[in-house]
């Protein structure tokens, strides 16, 4: 393992993520935006980012941990719409908050905070790893919570995977977006 990088912020590649004090493996420059759709759809915007989302094969060893934190703004129309988020890795759900029920028209837009971590279990074809995510609406008169806890999800740790969190609006409306500001991936080996 070799560093770079100045004394503030050693810089590492392990099993080629390039990271930051031996945790940090992405962090977004670019926000993202999911509005007026029904559609599943990303919530981070990798374009010119640090690191990767990424995770290549065989890097992850029993014991690993990931832990994967956003935040951002929503806005809902006046007719409250429900929101889906998902924690993947590739095309396998780790984590799903089933159908959110949001408040009734957001305006201005409120903050809202998402963490995702899980920590592998076994490695292989057939890994595993336990899983919680939550995701936190900020909306003074009735906040939201979405908690999913979830032990032996089934993950190929085998071959390189996009870690990605998505939205699906229960409504398509151009006053349903939600935007993902800031991202981080850390994970512990």
């Amino acid at each position: 393992m070799g560093a770079t990088g100045n004394s503030y912020l050693p810089r590492y590649y392990v099993g080629g993520i390039q990271v930051i004090d031996n945790t940090t493996a992405f962090s977004n420059a670019a926000v993202a935006t999911v509005a007026n759709s029904g559609a599943e759809t990303s919530l981070i915007n990798s374009t010119g980012a640090f690191g990767t989302m990424t995770v290549p094969a065989n890097y992850f060893q029993v014991g690993s941990l990931i832990e994967l934190r956003g935040n951002g703004y929503i806005a809902t129309d006046a007719v409250a719409p429900t929101v889906n988020i998902k924690l993947k890795w590739g095309s396998t759900v780790l984590s799903a908050s089933g159908a959110i029920s949001t408040a009734v028209q957001i305006t201005p837009a409120c903050l809202w905070e998402y963490s995702g971590i899980f920590r592998i279990q076994t490695v292989g074809a057939g890994g595993t790893a336990n899983v919680s995510s939550i995701m936190w609406v900020n909306n003074l008169s009735a906040p939201s919570f979405g908690a999913i806890p979830a032990t032996g999800v089934v993950l190929d740790t085998t071959t390189a995977q996009l870690l990605d969190v998505t939205v699906t609006w229960g409504t398509a409306s151009a006053n349903n977006t939600i935007t993902g500001v800031q991202w981080f991936l850390g994970i512990r080996q």
